[in-house]
């Protein structure tokens, strides 16, 4: 088990060194994310169905639609392959070692409603006392806020999730354990942004936090719900 716990921090170590090079190029974290998740696809390919295929379409359509639609990139192409690898990676192991796909708990309607009322909370945080006043009442900030949920919370989160659950076999013995992986779940996200120290720890604890305790105790469905609403109240009332 030390060697386990060892391994994951030395991987939890890599992740937010290659998200501080993010900051300025991302192909060396996506990278990361994806051997990563081609790793554990392979290992747990025995756990993949149809159904899992299906979903990972959907939810790479989903959040590659406002890459097609409004920024017409090419890069659609890539976000869709990234979503779809990185889901398909986490998902096969989530059933193999919690025996459930971690996309939506069977009490999925109070779930749901904790996900709906931490989002409208934290996305009025996140206005930061601005006024709120709809500055965009296209449909970009849709698009915008489902890229932004779907892809983060499966290709930054979701994914890095599944990767400690792996290496730990999920048997999270200490305090230890859990710290290592909220530490995976979080940090490389948030730094990945580009925050100066205060707003990294203030975004930590107030937006990366929140999100992964809902991943991790609740399922997928509910970040994504809570992280999408968050960016759509930001886009609709401050714009792009």
């Amino acid at each position: 088990m030390k060697s386990q716990r060892l391994k994951l921090f030395f991987i939890t170590i890599i992740f937010i060194l290659l998200s501080s090079f993010a900051v300025k190029f991302f192909a060396p974290l996506f990278l990361g994310i994806i051997i990563a998740a081609i790793y554990l696809l392979i290992k747990n390919k025995d756990k993949l169905t149809k159904k899992d295929l299906i979903v990972a379409a959907i939810m790479s359509s989903l959040g590659s639609l406002n890459i097609i639609f409004i920024e017409k990139s090419l890069l659609a192409i890539a976000l869709f392959v990234i979503i779809f690898i990185t889901y398909l990676g986490a998902v096969t192991v989530f059933k193999n070692f919690l025996g459930w796909d971690k996309l939506l708990s069977k009490n999925w309607k109070k779930s749901l409603i904790i996900a709906i009322a931490l989002g409208l909370i934290l996305g009025f945080i996140n206005l930061g006392g601005a006024e709120i006043k709809i500055k965009d009442p296209t449909i970009t900030p849709l698009l915008i806020g489902l890229q932004a949920g779907i892809m983060e919370e499966i290709s930054f989160r979701f994914i890095l999730y599944a990767l400690s659950i792996y290496i730990l076999r999920d048997k999270e013995k200490n305090i230890v354990d859990k710290i290592l992986i909220y530490a995976l779940m979080t940090l490389p996200h948030a730094i990945a942004h580009g925050f100066d120290i205060r707003n990294l720890i203030g975004a930590w604890i107030v937006f990366a936090m929140p999100l992964a305790i809902l991943q991790k105790k609740l399922d997928l469905t509910s970040s994504i719900t809570t992280h999408f609403i968050i960016d759509l109240i930001r886009f609709v009332c401050l714009g792009g």
